[in-house]
């Protein structure tokens, strides 16, 4: 899609050298235009280009990343326009490749021309951080600048699943602004394109109930070229629409929390209240089913059609407890061989926590034939911790393997490792043990490895998790004994899904309520379940995860830091005046969530477009990388074919 505009200016002598890339250029009628000074020989150019928001009032700026030759423009640029949102989406550094110069001060106060930058609070999460500055420019007064950077957006790729990234975009939205939000990954085309896409077909289903996708792409393509980069990034968009619209209006503010979880006092067995947790949580089943990849394997079916990476097809298919809970190759926990008859698997996935992706895993128990792999992985991953459910029922099950000391004085030992246990200390709720974990030798490709001893926390977690005081009290117990906090973490139950997932989803979910302002549940559980979808499967559990929170805010009265600085240092956040997502009227959000799934012709347009499009753009097991996306082939449909796509009504 090409537009006739001129790009003279870009492509003058004296700005030329100023563009990251030569093929990408701003219009003419669309360039931000710079302040000229001409006694600091200061120009009007870069290259950043206004873009329309769905919306008339809305307006943002899709801008390349600075190099070190226009940093100080690009801040300019901020200042000028009155930028008090920044939307970055690239790294610093990506592929050993620089993307973009640091245009804000790692600690204290940094000069970038004739504005001062002050760095007021970083706040790092396991996708995204969020730092807050103070802008100053000769005596005028301060501004503030909200900074949201996505770390985990590959160029001209797209993230692993949806859910982190419109959780970002959530994120973003709740924030309001006076100015434009100003968009920027290298480029300022492919990731910048997608992302504001996303915000205006959000805006356009709020609105009107449709999508129109080929609108939104023809229209962001009238404002700046090449704008949505690649087929894939495009397939991409549909699925976050989907996610996005379907959680829309499920993130809250922590201070606001006893309003958004007051239903969950009429919510019992057969009532009904203004907000239903039921059909929040039918429509996330059916939100997920769409966008995860799915991994699961009859009796009949071969292993070979599952682990496509894995050589040791026999040995593997009998190290899964359930045929149908096996990890997606996309996260999963990869050992490394130490004897020449070691292979790399185990059925582990890795999941984020709070602030680091890939950093906790989720496990089953181990069998008996995965004992020493069990161990590997606790020693390869240098896990601190190992939160452990259902061991009440090893005496009965001859499908757990017995892996751990009977006593301080019988430690358990098999050909490899040597695990003694010492300081036992139990209640009713949990116990905690203290495990050494000594490997012998073993030789490896002929020569001898031998390791230090390695130290761990045992947690033998004996009540119910849907208990939401049980549930609080241990995942206080689980944050006492992280070394540092920053200790690796084993989730483990008899399937790896169960009771271990949804301890992991209460970690990530209290722990953000104690880190930050903006708190969804949806968005989180969809996050896990993209990793592992047997993670919360019931309504029982996906309800207590809601319990809890609130049990959690009731006893310590938990607010975010990210809005608890001084208010002279820190931007205001009121949902209540948020312009962009506001969150959706009780009765709307339950609109929505009663029509999914239904077949009368008002409600299944959601279903049979906007979701089956989805399927059909991501191919067989929602890959990516389908031959069609490789081909083009959706990519050039899209011009051919109307792509507004109906949803539910909204009111």
């Amino acid at each position: 899609m090409v537009t006739s505009s001129p790009r003279t200016a870009g492509i003058s002598p004296q700005n030329v050298k100023k563009n990251r890339y030569k093929n990408i250029i701003p219009y003419n009628s669309t360039r931000v235009l710079l302040q000229r000074d001409h006694k600091k020989n200061q120009s009007d150019y870069i290259n950043a280009s206004y873009v329309k928001g769905y919306a008339t009032d809305e307006l943002y700026i899709a801008s390349q990343a600075p190099s070190d030759r226009i940093i100080n423009d690009f801040v300019r640029m901020i200042w000028e326009q009155r930028v008090d949102r920044v939307v970055m989406l690239t790294n610093l550094t990506e592929e050993g490749k620089k993307k973009c110069s640091r245009y804000w001060p790692v600690d204290g106060e940094e000069e970038f021309g004739d504005v001062s930058a002050r760095l007021l609070t970083t706040h790092v999460f396991a996708e995204y951080t969020i730092r807050h500055l103070r802008l100053s420019k000769n005596g005028e007064p301060t501004r503030l600048v909200t900074q949201f950077h996505f770390t985990a957006w590959p160029d001209k790729s797209v993230p692993e699943s949806p859910w982190g990234l419109v959780d970002f975009q959530q994120r973003v939205m709740a924030v309001p602004g006076s100015g434009p939000v100003l968009v920027h990954c290298s480029a300022g085309v492919g990731r910048t394109g997608t992302f504001i896409g996303l915000c205006n077909l959000l805006k356009e289903a709020e609105a009107t109930g449709k999508m129109d996708f080929r609108s939104v792409l023809w229209k962001l393509r009238q404002d700046r070229m090449h704008t949505i980069q690649t087929a894939e990034q495009y397939a991409f968009l549909h699925k976050m629409a989907l996610v996005g619209h379907m959680t829309g209006g499920t993130t809250f503010k922590v201070k606001d929390m006893y309003q958004r979880l007051a239903p969950l006092e009429s919510d019992q067995d057969g009532a009904t209240s203004s907000v239903s947790y039921r059909q929040e949580f039918e429509a996330l089943l059916k939100t997920c089913d769409t966008t995860t990849v799915k991994f699961r394997r009859s009796v009949e079916e071969p292993a070979e059609s599952v682990y496509q990476n894995i050589s040791s097809v026999t040995t593997i298919r009998s190290k899964d407890r359930l045929s149908n809970i096996v990890p997606n190759e996309r996260y999963r926990a990869v050992l490394r061989a130490e004897t020449q008859h070691d292979d790399t698997y185990i059925n582990a996935v890795l999941v984020p926590n709070l602030t680091k992706d890939g950093q906790d895993l989720l496990t089953q128990l181990p069998l008996p034939s995965t004992v020493t792999d069990f161990w590997r992985l606790v020693t390869q991953f240098n896990v601190g911790l190992v939160v452990a459910f259902d061991l009440d029922s090893t005496d009965s099950d001859d499908t757990i393997g017995e892996f751990l000391p009977k006593s301080e004085t019988e430690p358990f030992e098999n050909e490899r490792y040597v695990v003694e246990s010492r300081q036992k200390i139990g209640n009713s709720l949990v116990s905690v043990v203290t495990l050494t974990v000594h490997q012998k030798a073993v030789k490896i490709l002929d020569r001898l490895n031998i390791r230090n001893k390695q130290t761990l926390t045992l947690l033998v977690c004996k009540s119910k998790l849907l208990d939401p005081e049980c549930a609080l009290e241990l995942h206080k117990k689980i944050k006492s004994c992280k070394r540092g906090g920053k200790s690796r973490v084993v989730y483990m139950c008899r399937n790896g899904a169960d009771n271990s997932g949804l301890m992991c989803v209460h970690s990530i979910l209290l722990d953000r309520l104690e880190a930050d302002q903006c708190l969804t549940v949806p968005l989180v559980v969809g996050s896990i379940k993209a990793i592992r979808p047997q993670v919360i499967p019931t309504y029982d559990q996906y309800k207590c995860l809601y319990s809890v929170l609130k049990l959690a805010h009731e006893s310590q009265n938990v607010y975010g830091n990210v809005g608890d600085m001084e208010k002279e240092e820190a931007p205001a956040e009121d949902l209540s005046k948020q312009t962009k997502v506001p969150a959706l009227p009780d009765s709307r959000r339950t609109s929505i969530y009663s029509e999914i799934g239904q077949s009368s012709e008002g409600t299944t347009k959601c279903n049979v477009t906007v979701t089956a499009l989805v399927t059909e753009t991501t191919g067989p097991l929602g890959s990516l990388s389908h031959p069609d996306l490789a081909q083009g082939t959706i990519w050039k449909r899209d011009f051919l074919c109307d792509h507004s796509r109906a949803l539910p009504k909204l009111f």
